[in-house]
């Protein structure tokens, strides 16, 4: 990718997840390393920019975001989904975090199972990106029926999301 292209993504990466001037050539080295996922630096610009209402929402560090969920969306690229649908659909995901009556109707699935979701504090604020995939786990580990009623009460019946959750097993 020539200068002139990199500077377009990273112009469009830095409005969607809020990245700092002094974080530009980190992440533009971050990005050039994902080949190797399957996931170019264009495809990554294009989802970040879908993730970033919620990152923003959730007063997320760009950089700190960038490095966390680079591999998961490298891998939900490289199934074959449009760059686009995986930034709306982690998007949804984290979204839903912060919903009150769906993690209530969730949490009543998990409670018979002795679990609880808990995307963020009693404050309202975002218990970070590492807690984000663990809650992801934390429905993973439930039987079939009990993981698709919990993602049906949480993200809804939407395939984007549906994708972006069975991509989850990839990613780790």
């Amino acid at each position: 990718m020539g200068y002139r292209e990199m500077a377009k993504y990273m112009a469009a990466l830095q409005d969607g997840v809020n990245l700092k001037d002094s974080d530009l050539m980190w992440a533009a080295d971050k990005l050039s390393r994902t080949k190797n996922m399957g996931a170019n630096a264009d495809q990554l610009a294009v989802a970040f920019a879908g993730i970033g209402s919620a990152a923003k929402a959730l007063k997320l560090d760009g950089k700190q975001l960038l490095n966390d969920f680079t591999p998961y969306v490298a891998s939900l690229i490289n199934t074959g989904q449009e760059a686009s649908s995986v930034g709306i659909a982690i998007n949804k995901l984290m979204s839903a975090g912060m919903n009150d009556k769906k993690m209530a109707k969730a949490n009543k699935i998990m409670h018979q199972y002795g679990q609880e979701l808990r995307f963020v504090s009693k404050n309202g604020e975002w218990l970070g990106n590492a807690n984000f995939f663990q809650q992801l786990e934390k429905i993973q580990k439930l039987n079939p029926k009990a993981q698709f009623n919990v993602n049906a009460e949480l993200f809804g019946d939407d395939d984007q999301v549906k994708k972006a959750i069975a991509g989850f097993d990839t990613a780790k």
